[in-house]
């Protein structure tokens, strides 16, 4: 072997042990998608509100620089900041006030419910939109997808919670009347509904649908089952609805 050679080896060598040593002092970093690793820094706050202020697409890449702004690659997903929130709760609030307004005869009430309806419709297909954009750019790891399954079951859990203090309240009170309700349950004035009529048909209505989401949910083929039994549910829901107004 030559000493050319000989050099060339031994620089060859002294590269793989940097690589190597290189390689072990690196921290250890979480595991997100490729896309969002590959994004370039932010650059300044003046670039972050140009940004801001440009299309919906532009909105959502700026979003994803939200994963290097404290100085590392981390799973969680940082929102940018979103009128939706804020545009939803004045939507609900208006729509309420319209809806009481509506039921005392109060001239405009239904005008002001149907606005703050409409205005809860577009803010929920902006935010699912949006939802749905950040999910399909990688935005949703692993973590993240976690936590919104924890969110599901939480907000399951407190509607089980709702009901059962609904039901036991109706329990209590039928047991045990106080003056409040003229010591008399259901109270003087008050026609009580049937449980095996109409109350009986919705409940078992509700139970299919319930059992169609679920179907749709477990289902594997996308584009025939679960479009199937979204549709069913669909249908439940509509004669669930068309049974409720019957009732008043």
């Amino acid at each position: 072997m030559g000493f050319a050679a000989h050099m060339s080896s031994l620089r060859d060598e002294d590269r793989e042990t940097k690589e190597l040593n290189a390689l072990v002092a690196q921290p250890h970093m979480y595991k997100v998608p490729s896309a969002l690793v590959n994004l370039p820094a932010r650059k300044s706050a003046l670039t972050t509100s140009r940004h801001a202020s440009t299309d919906t697409a532009h909105g959502h890449a700026h979003g994803e620089l939200h994963y290097h702004d404290h100085g590392a690659v981390h799973p969680y997903h940082v929102l940018p900041p979103s009128p939706w929130p804020l545009l939803a709760s004045w939507s609900t609030g208006v729509a309420c006030l319209g809806m009481a307004g509506w039921f005392h005869s109060i001239p405009g009430g239904g005008a002001l419910m149907a606005m703050g309806i409409a205005n809860v419709a577009m803010s929920a297909t902006c935010w699912w939109r949006d939802c749905i954009i950040e999910s399909d750019m990688g935005m949703h790891t692993e973590v993240v997808k976690r936590n919104l399954v924890s969110g599901v079951w939480m907000f399951i859990v407190s509607e089980a919670v709702l009901f059962f203090g609904l039901l036991w309240s109706c329990i209590h009170l039928g047991m045990a009347p106080t003056v409040h309700v003229q010591m008399q349950w259901p109270p003087v004035g008050v026609i009580p509904v049937g449980w095996d009529k109409r109350a009986l048909v919705m409940s078992a209505v509700l139970a299919a649908s319930y059992y169609s989401a679920n179907v749709a949910m477990v289902a594997k083929d996308p584009r025939g089952a679960v479009l199937y039994w979204h549709f069913v549910d669909i249908v439940w829901i509509a004669v669930y609805g068309i049974i409720y107004v019957g009732q008043y």
